[in-house]
């Protein structure tokens, strides 16, 4: 996005967003779409489009698939296109139509979590401070400015429209809200005339960040000191748990490895995790172990099988 909008002193700038997109497309997949949309927008809004010719396109094509490219044919080689196929139903289809938290089903679901969030507040007030002065002065926005208008407005829109509503997936808007926020903020001050009025923004400004600061210390301060990937990794040891079985109940519903668990759990004991919970556990004849949410713990489990490690949150039985 840093390159988009510098691309109004360089347009070569613009390759290099293409090339974040690849990028980002490697790590994430069909999330990095917006990438492009957000710089397609932005061509659009500013004027850019008559000045880019042919040559400039098919580098910004050839920059986007520089990093995707040997992957892709590799991929394709091996599996044909039944990776892509499956991997746009998950991205797009599933996300669109899946299922979601019920206040996710809200399509405004993303403004409340922002609207809760003071550095966001405070920072969007900076921006509209910023914008509501060129306005009473009658001045056009710059193409910087709509760069970060659209940074901060398009990912927004575009993921509400999906069910399935993650909180992680507004991330990037903190750092588009960090940016604009402060720039507006310089521009505030800069305007301001009198001393005591460039006093009062300086106070008012760093009893927000300190506010901020301190509620997010006293957030962390109240979470839980153990979770259920400090337990995993606290009980695994690649040494004596390497390809073992390990299964996972989370809920009474839920028995299936969530990605960020697999991960974990596979980097600190090197073990095989298997989805299907109790029942899946107590019919594995080789030595396995179940990972079990507290509150699904019962009487009758306990009897079956021993304890192999316990926490706030989780226990670990073994078979």
């Amino acid at each position: 996005m840093l390159a988009m909008i510098d691309s109004d002193r360089n347009i070569r700038y613009l390759y290099i967003s293409a090339g974040c997109f690849g990028f980002a497309f490697m790590a994430k997949g069909l999330h990095a779409a917006i990438i492009v949309l957000i710089c397609f927008i932005y061509v659009i809004a500013t004027g850019k489009l008559k000045q880019l010719k042919l040559k400039n396109y098919l580098l910004l094509i050839l920059f986007g698939l520089l990093p995707v490219l040997p992957w892709a044919i590799t991929r394709y080689l091996q599996d044909g296109t039944e990776l892509f196929v499956r991997m746009f139903t998950r991205d797009v289809v599933e996300r669109v139509k899946g299922e979601a938290e019920p206040m996710q089903h809200i399509w405004y679901y993303y403004f409340t979590l922002l609207a809760g969030n003071f550095a966001v507040l405070l920072a969007a007030l900076l921006c509209a401070g910023g914008l509501g002065r060129k306005m009473i002065f009658k001045r056009k926005m710059t193409r910087e400015q709509i760069g970060y208008i659209l940074w901060l407005t398009v990912p927004l829109f575009v993921f509400s429209l999906s069910v399935y509503k993650p909180d992680r997936y507004i991330f990037t808007l903190m750092f588009a809200f960090a940016i604009a926020g402060g720039i507006s903020a310089k521009a505030l001050y800069r305007s301001a005339k009198p001393v005591f009025f460039k006093a009062a923004i300086i106070v008012v400004f760093a009893c927000g960040v300190l506010f901020g600061v301190g509620k997010n210390l006293v957030t962390i301060q109240k979470l839980p000191s153990s979770s259920y990937q400090n337990a995993v990794k606290d009980m695994l040891d690649r040494d004596m748990n390497s390809d073992m079985h390990v299964y996972i109940q989370f809920t009474p519903e839920k028995s299936t490895w969530t990605k960020d668990m697999l991960l974990v759990a596979e980097l600190a004991g090197d073990v095989i995790c298997i989805d299907g919970g109790i029942e899946a556990f107590e019919q594995d004849e080789e030595y396995a172990i179940l990972i079990i949410d507290r509150t699904c713990v019962t009487n009758e489990l306990l009897g079956m099988y021993p304890v192999y490690y316990e926490s706030y949150y989780v226990w670990a039985l073994q078979n």
